[in-house]
């Protein structure tokens, strides 16, 4: 299946490892830290989770408030 991503600014964060409660943990700190302290908000278009061997990096499409 093709997903077609709209172009967007983008905002990506990186964990060594790929534990779900790790990977839980990184999107509680993104919402309670960064967006709550940031001059960008997260755009409504889609965003991801990315996984290599032993890392995982999160995607999030943002904009300015």
């Amino acid at each position: 299946e093709i997903i077609k991503i709209n172009k967007s600014k983008w905002v990506v964060f990186s964990l060594k490892g790929q534990r779900t409660e790790d990977i839980n943990k990184l999107w509680e700190r993104i919402y309670k830290e960064f967006f709550s302290t940031s001059e960008y908000k997260q755009s409504m278009d889609i965003d991801f989770e990315l996984y290599d061997d032993k890392n995982t990096e999160v995607w999030i499409p943002i904009s300015e408030h």
